[in-house]
Parts: structure tokens; sequence; C-alpha cells
């Protein structure tokens, strides 16, 4: 009995230790306000798909009959593919961007030009959507800024791009620039201390040879990861098309919000769903292929190390 009773304290006394004298109840109560929301969210979301589908009940159109009836008709085909390119094309430019910035910081390694570079790109999440799409407008209306947008939307007229659609792109990829940035500076400082890089350079390589050939390989996983997290969110932007497209850019999300406006849930459901799906399908591959290339460049990590 003795040796048991000594035993039990020195255990708890072990596992007080182990979580640095915190009750084990405290994880669990910091746990309570994400939950909460969580639930708020999915709550949120079960009104949505009732409302969608109790309207068939009541003798309304349902969502069967907001098939029928064309809510995915080929002016929503054009919205969505709009919409792809249009996230798309932000996605890309904001993950290039993202990925040189990443790559001078690492290069010049200044503690107080990392921080006011992060700190601006780190601005979008502060300042008010609407205060960045107008301030976005007052450059964009600038008379030399205007002509080199209309001169751009001329040569690639031909694919469909507007200077519209190219402005939202712009101000879009601005927006992602948060999601992207970070990850890809942690990554290039992770490809800076295997100095793989240096090593090219020695070896008689070009900075842009050793930019293409081995910065952007290596860091390829991450961009993937950040750019199927930024092509979700795209998908679902409405503020900024709104602003800077100025109504001659409707994506998919507009013609959500009009159809909510107009209390038309089946068709708003219909149309979401479909966003949703069209973003999956484009999202999983990418993060399949991030593991894939994450996978086949841990072991030359290993061999370098």
């Amino acid at each position: 009995m003795t040796a048991q009773s000594t035993a039990r304290p020195a255990r708890s006394a072990r596992s007080a230790r182990r979580s640095g004298g915190r009750p084990r109840w405290l994880p669990g109560l910091l746990m309570v306000p994400p939950l909460l929301l969580l639930g708020a969210l999915v709550l949120a979301v079960a009104l949505f798909v009732y409302r969608a589908f109790a309207a068939g009940s009541t003798g309304e159109p349902g969502v069967v009959e907001a098939l029928r009836s064309g809510a995915l008709d080929s002016f929503y085909w054009e919205a969505m593919l709009r919409t792809a390119l249009l996230s798309l094309g932000a996605t890309v430019l904001s993950c290039l961007i993202s990925l040189l910035v990443a790559s001078a910081l690492v290069v010049v390694d200044r503690r107080a030009v990392t921080a006011a570079t992060m700190a601006l790109l780190f601005s979008p999440l502060v300042v008010s959507m609407a205060v960045r799409g107008y301030g976005w407008l007052l450059i964009l209306d600038q008379p030399p800024v205007a002509r080199s947008f209309e001169t751009a939307g001329d040569l690639l007229g031909f694919l469909g791009v507007s200077p519209a659609l190219l402005a939202t792109v712009l101000v879009l990829a601005h927006a992602m620039m948060p999601i992207t940035a970070f990850p890809l500076l942690t990554r290039m400082r992770e490809i800076h201390r295997l100095q793989v890089t240096r090593a090219a350079r020695d070896l008689g390589a070009r900075s842009a040879s050793v930019f293409w050939k081995v910065t952007v390989p290596l860091a390829a996983p991450t961009a993937l990861r950040v750019g199927g997290l930024a092509f979700g969110l795209a998908m679902g932007a409405f503020g900024i098309p709104a602003i800077i497209g100025r109504g001659r850019v409707q994506v998919v999300s507009e013609l959500v919000y009009q159809n909510l406006l107009a209390v038309s849930w089946p068709t708003a459901f219909v149309r979401l769903a479909m966003l949703l799906l069209v973003t999956a399908v484009v999202v999983t591959p990418l993060f399949a292929l991030a593991k894939r290339l994450g996978r086949r460049a841990a072991p030359r990590r290993e061999r370098t190390a």
C-alpha cells in the first residue's frame, strides 16, 4: 500500500510537470469558441439547404424545377468560365509574385526589410475590402494605367479578355497575397538552408536558370497547396469583381447573390452547388499533385542535408 500510494503522487507530479501546471480542462475550454463558430456555420448551411428543398414541398418551384427551368443555362456557364479564368489568373499571378518576393527576401536577409515587406503583404487582411477596392480604382483610373490595360485588353481580345477582367485579376491577386506569400517565404527559407541554390551558382548556373530549374521545382509542392487554397477563395469572391469590374465582370457569386435577393432559394442552391463542385474538381488534383511532388522531393532533401 505504501509503495502504491507513493507511486501515485509521483506519477501525478510528473504529469503536472509535463502539462506545465495547467489544468486538464483548459485545452477543452479553449476549444469552445471555435466549436461554437463551426456550429453556427453548419447551422447556416443546413438552413440554406432546407430552404432550397422545402420550396418544392410548399408548391413553389423546387431544386428539380430550377434545373429544368435553366438554372444551369448557357449564361450561367459563361459566368462560370469567366469566374474560373479570373480565379486561375489571380492565383498564378499571386503565387508568382509571392515566389519572387520570397526569393528576394531570402537573398537580402535583413530583418527590417522582411518585416516591412511582410507588413505590406499582410495589409489586405487589415484594410477593408471596400477601401482597397476603391483605392485600386483611383490607381486604375489614372490615364497611363488605364491606357496600359486598354492596350493589353486589345492584344488579348481574341481570347475574350477585357481591360476590366485584367484589372480584376490584378486586384484579386493582391487580395490573395497574404495566403500565398507567407507559406512560400517559409519554404524559400528552408530551400536556402539546404544550400542547393548556392551550389548551383558555384557550378556555373545563371541566376535565372537556378530560379526556374532549382528553386521553382523545390517550392512547387507549397505553391500548389497555397495556390489551390487561393483558387478556392477566388472562386467565391464577390466584392472585388463587383467594385473593380463595375458590372462588366459578372461572376457566379454575383448570380447567386441576385437569386438570394429574389428569394429564389432552389436556383441559388443549384448554382452554388455547381460552383463548389467545379472548385473541388480543380483544387483536388492540385493537392494530389503537391503531395506527390512532396514525396519525390523528400529523399532529395534528406540526401542533401
